[in-house]
């Protein structure tokens, strides 16, 4: 039997290079812009966005992921938020059919913060942790780990099937801030993006007063990201683990400029 392996899916954002080097296996569902099935890169993904085209994503299938787990070796499953996604069920249905053992985590995340702790299970696999302690070293994570977001326009998230997500707009176009702890939660309307980002960065200061070990950012292909990581991290304490463009099956719900810093605050 050999070293854990981890898998997790497409609504972690994380660079493809780290992902590689940790070994993690994703397991992405479908794309399409209306009837097309789409299979690209993630700067196709965004010019194609920017153009006009309408993205839709769905959850990986429970064969994709059973394929994915197949192997002699454990493995530690990380999936986006099962309030959120149906690639919870769909890994559960797998693990059942799998002859290794599977360790199925809803991270109650997405995003940055599934991406976060996956590369905390893959970075405890290299150490030979064993399987109890990296499920339970994720279950921990699960409690520590914070997403916020600040979505340009809630039109994607509408037409995602998301709506309930959002509150009604009450003036206009709205920018809409949330958390995603488990559930997402609205935290606020803005009609001026300046003002989103500062409530972003505000909530940002409250967490990093209790402590903040490390964070990272996706954006939807946003113009100001450079100002919005100097900002935050300031306001964290120092730079991001990473900062990447916002994957598919995100972005699809997000939209375009959309921010999405995730961080692991400090164990108490």
């Amino acid at each position: 039997m050999g070293a854990v392996r981890v898998v997790t899916d497409g609504a972690a954002d994380l660079p493809p290079s780290l992902a590689t080097s940790l070994g993690i296996t994703t397991v992405r569902g479908g794309i399409r812009f209306g009837d097309e099935p789409w299979d690209g890169t993630v700067e196709d993904f965004w010019q194609r966005v920017a153009h006009g085209a309408s993205p839709s994503a769905a959850a990986p299938s429970a064969d994709a992921l059973a394929e994915a787990f197949a192997s002699d070796a454990p493995v530690c499953a990380v999936h986006a938020s099962a309030e959120l996604s149906r690639t919870f069920d769909h890994a559960r249905e797998a693990a059942d059919l799998s002859p290794n053992r599977v360790d199925v985590i809803d991270t109650r995340s997405l995003s940055i913060g599934l991406g976060l702790i996956a590369v905390a299970a893959a970075s405890a696999a290299r150490l030979d942790m064993s399987s109890d302690d990296i499920r339970d070293l994720c279950a921990q994570l699960a409690d520590r780990v914070h997403v916020h977001a600040v979505i340009d326009d809630v039109g994607y998230l509408v037409r995602g099937g998301r709506a309930g997500l959002v509150e009604p707009p009450k003036h206009g176009r709205q920018r809409q801030m949330i958390a995603v702890q488990g559930h997402t939660v609205p935290l606020g309307q803005h009609r001026d993006r300046a003002r989103a980002v500062r409530h972003l960065l505000d909530h940002l200061g409250e967490h990093a007063r209790h402590g903040i070990d490390r964070w990272a950012l996706a954006h939807g292909d946003a113009d100001d990201v450079d100002d919005v990581v100097s900002r935050a991290g300031k306001v964290l304490g120092g730079p991001p683990e990473y900062v990447v463009p916002i994957g598919a099956p995100v972005g699809a719900h997000a939209g375009p400029a959309a921010l999405v810093v995730g961080f692991v605050g400090h164990a108490r």
